[in-house]
């Protein structure tokens, strides 16, 4: 069995309010639900047990941004829409978060790390990263939603 550190634990929990921003996020594109409440509810538990398993078991970066752009886009199913407004709202979500990571990435550290490849094992582990990402997500979903009322 698998021993978690506190990066990991902090993984699990911070991924339970990642959860709830995508979900913020994806409201802003998408007014109108499509499934029922309870299906709703039990892609998002999906999300968040598959994202948590691949950041703490097998945390390639690579692996990570092909499973984000494909749960957006299969997250989106669970409103009315088409397939270009879902198309282009998974890639400004992406790109919004990936300039998130960046910046963030910036201040903590990540970028002195010279041999980032999208193909292997992720060693950098920063609390501060992971939550300041966190945080600075939900505070610009915040501030798009605003724009959108």
């Amino acid at each position: 069995m698998m021993e978690l550190g506190l990066y990991e634990w902090v993984i699990i929990f911070t991924n339970i309010f990642w959860t709830y921003t995508l979900y913020k996020f994806l409201s802003i594109f998408f007014n109108i639900k499509k499934t029922s409440p309870m299906v709703e509810l039990i892609s998002y538990v999906i999300y968040y047990l598959l994202l948590t398993i691949i950041c703490i078991v097998a945390y390639l970066p690579i692996m990570l941004l092909i499973y984000n752009i494909t749960a957006l886009l299969a997250l989106s199913y669970n409103y009315e829409s088409t397939i270009k407004n879902r198309l282009l709202s998974a890639v400004f979500i992406y790109l919004t978060l990936a300039v998130i990571d960046i910046l963030v990435s910036l201040l903590s550290g990540y970028l002195n790390y010279l041999n980032f490849s999208l193909f292997s094992v992720n060693t950098y582990s920063s609390i501060f990263g992971l939550i300041a990402c966190r945080i600075l997500t939900y505070a610009i979903v915040l501030v798009l939603n605003n724009f959108k009322n």
